[in-house]
């Protein structure tokens, strides 16, 4: 999987499987605003996942991109979207 950290691709490990499922029923008891950026030509994550986290989380906003996972060519309008949020 490619990881845009290292810019490179590395293999996961089942650890990465086994530390999630630690948090697979964790709820948040007080509600968080969120702003969520996803690349609708995300190969990694579909853009789906946000949408339906959007489902469960009122709080939530979703901000979708004609862009892949890295969204590197929408920079400046993540940092616009930011400042919004922010109220910046």
């Amino acid at each position: 999987m490619y990881q845009y950290h290292y810019q490179e691709n590395r293999k996961l490990g089942y650890e990465i499987i086994a530390d999630a499922k630690k948090y697979e029923d964790l709820t948040f008891k007080k509600k968080l605003p969120a702003i969520i950026f996803h690349g609708i030509h995300d190969a990694s994550v579909p853009y789906q996942v946000s949408i339906n986290y959007l489902a469960n989380h009122p709080d939530a906003q979703l901000v979708l991109f004609n862009s892949d996972h890295g969204l590197l060519d929408r920079l400046e309008d993540i940092w616009r979207f930011t400042r919004l949020f922010l109220n910046i």
